[in-house]
Order: structure tokens, then sequence, then C-alpha cells
């Protein structure tokens, strides 16, 4: 991992052109003195010279006060927990296959850390709904500013968002399409018998009446409902409840 300081001045077009300008200046000292205002950004890319540079270009915004490391993407899919460990924000250039892969991996080994993908051009926006549901807070693309950059990162980095206007839309369709899916598929995972104590549930029954109902001990009652919450992912009857009539007028078994 390359840790950058500063590399001078950068003017207002593509972030590629920027660096390639600026690559060649002096690298000055890390910031070292850490405080509640530091962003730590790891830049990854494919292209280790890209990222390298592009980690130093964003070191050099002193008014923002940024440690920033690099990595290729080949150290972070080998090693992310080592790689990424620690940073609290990603650039996340690459491929899209890579950077589903380095979401997936960053999800388990670094939940909570704040990624934003770096795109080819606007072009790849269609690319984003699903990296999103991998996991990415927000996007820019290689031909952006480097000022457009920064404020990218500052936002995620806080834990905001950042989605175009022009496929905010499909993203939040998409993942309610996902949310759906995922409902609809932990709801086929249910036995007969556990839809029938759900329907009870919805009926507003007692767990001595659903036994009444369906000749059952209260202690079978009980276990059925354990197993729904697992499979419903919800923590009480109230939530699977809730979760039942949210799936419409589908009339469940009885």
């Amino acid at each position: 991992m390359i840790v950058a300081g500063s590399v001078g001045t950068t003017e207002e077009v593509g972030v590629r052109q920027v660096l390639v300008c600026d690559a060649h200046r002096p690298v000055g000292n890390l910031i070292a003195e850490a405080s509640p205002d530091v962003l730590d950004v790891l830049v990854v890319d494919d292209e280790r010279f890209f990222a390298e540079s592009l980690a130093m270009a964003l070191g050099s915004r002193c008014d923002d006060a940024w440690a920033v490391g690099s990595a290729t993407a080949w150290q972070l899919l080998r090693a992310p927990c080592a790689t990424a460990e620690s940073a609290r924000t990603v650039v996340l250039g690459s491929s899209g296959a890579v950077q589903h892969e380095a979401l997936s991996l960053l999800d388990r080994c670094r939940p909570g850390i704040q990624v934003l993908v770096l795109l080819g051009t606007r072009d790849d926006a269609p690319q984003l709904p699903s990296l999103v549901r991998a996991g990415a807070r927000g996007w820019a693309c290689r031909t952006d500013s480097l000022e457009h950059l920064a404020l990218v990162v500052r936002e995620v980095a806080a834990g905001g968002w950042w989605m175009p206007h022009a496929v905010l839309g499909e993203v939040l369709e998409s993942l309610r399409r996902s949310a759906d899916e995922r409902v609809a598929a932990s709801f086929a995972s249910l036995t007969p018998r556990e839809r029938q104590v759900l329907t009870g549930l919805v009926d507003g029954l007692s767990r001595t009446a659903i036994a009444r109902r369906h000749r059952m001990s209260v202690n079978t009652v009980r276990s059925h409902i354990q197993h729904l919450f697992e499979k419903l992912g919800v923590h009480s009857c109230l939530e699977a409840v809730v979760l039942a009539q949210g799936r419409g007028p589908e009339p469940p078994d009885r």
C-alpha cells in the first residue's frame, strides 16, 4: 500500500488528466495527526499508477487534511481485511466484476466501511443498481474533476449517499424489487404447518387457539413460530404479522 501526502495543485479537468500532470511533482509528508475531521481514504484500482496518483492528488487537499493510501485491486481481493484495515472510506475503481467481488469481501471483513465506486464514464451508470445492492454508497467517474471526486468522497465518508438524479429512481426501484424478491423467497421457504401458524397469528389468535385450530400442542406452535422468525428475519409475532399483511391479498394456508 502506498501512502500519499501532497502533489501540488489541480485543475477542473478529468481526474486522469490531472493525475498524469501532477504525478511528477514531489510528494510531501503524510499528515500524521489524526482528528475527528480527518478522512482516511483508500484508493483501489487495477492500474497501480492510477491508484497511487489519485491517492496523492486527494492527499494534496490540505483543506480537508486527508490521509490517503492506495492499493491494487489484486491486493484487495487477495487480502481484503489487511489491505483495508485502517481505511474508513474506499474509492473502488476496476471493472464491474471486480467491484462486485471487492464489495462482497469488504462487507464480510469490514462491515460498515464506506465505499464509493469509480466508473469509467457516465455511460456506465446502469451498473449502479447492482453495485448499490452490493454495498456501494456513491459513485464518480474517471472523467470527473478532482474537485467533484473530493466532494463525493467527503459525502460518502460522512455516512451519506451520492446518487445521480438520472438513475436514482432506477436504483430505488431495483432495491425495492430485490427486497420483494427476498421476502417472497422467505415466505416460499415456509412449510405448510408454518404457514398455518402464521395465518393464525394474522387472524389474531393466541398460541393456544392456534394449537386448538390445527390439533397440535402449544409447544409445537411455539417451535413453528421460532422457525418463522428465523426464515422471515423477524424478532416478534407483530413483525411477522406486519410482513405477512404487507404481501397483499394472497390468502395464506389455513
